[in-house]
């Protein structure tokens, strides 16, 4: 019954939301969860978002509508995905498929290597960016996508002796240099997700 009571919720949203829109139904809402920790500066919605618009196969909802949704409704916003809740937001959206997108990971990964010993050591980082994907369909009210992304850029390798200083100016990065790595791993996974939506494009 409880089931059946959810089901019903959700076509009458459609409903509304395809009545709302004219009738016409987009094909895919976006929503993004940013990093809590580590590097948080990221903008990886707009980034994606932007990078989205350059294929009107794949319709997008506007951001706008999205998080005035997402707003309202704030058991949608969570720590972890819930397929019943994303399907019933992207019926209210009056979308076929929502994006559920989490940025799991946005850090430095360091390792040190001793050069010599007792001397001197060398450390290697890199900028790392995780994120994970959903895919839902309104329609079948199934999770048809489920992926992990995760790429990563190397900084230039710093050296320090063995008794270093951990505030030893010479072992930071500028923030410029960073964010220049974040961008361009943004940009990549970006790529990465637009490749995995267009397929759903072509199932239309």
């Amino acid at each position: 019954m409880k089931n059946a009571a959810f089901a019903f919720v959700i076509l009458i949203s459609a409903l509304w939301s395809v009545v709302a829109c004219g009738g016409q139904e987009t094909t895919f809402a976006l929503y993004v969860r940013a990093a809590e920790t580590q590097f948080q500066e990221l903008d990886l919605h707009d980034k994606l978002y932007n990078h989205l618009l350059r294929y009107p196969v794949l319709d997008l909802a506007v951001p706008g509508e999205v998080d005035s949704v997402f707003s309202e409704n704030p058991e949608f916003v969570g720590r972890h995905f819930r397929p019943e809740r994303m399907t019933n937001a992207a019926s209210m959206l009056g979308s076929r498929y929502l994006v559920w997108i989490s940025i799991e990971e946005a850090g430095i990964k360091e390792s040190e290597h001793t050069i010599i010993p007792y001397l001197f050591k060398s450390h290697h980082r890199h900028c790392v960016l995780g994120v994970r994907m959903f895919v839902v369909d309104s329609h079948t009210q199934e999770t048809v996508a489920t992926q992990f992304y995760e790429s990563k850029k190397k900084l230039a390798d710093a050296m320090s002796s063995l008794d270093f200083d951990s505030n030893d100016p010479g072992l930071f990065k500028k923030y410029s240099i960073v964010k220049g790595k974040f961008d361009e791993l943004e940009a990549e996974i970006s790529e990465k997700i637009i490749g995995e939506l267009l397929t759903f494009s072509d199932k239309r």
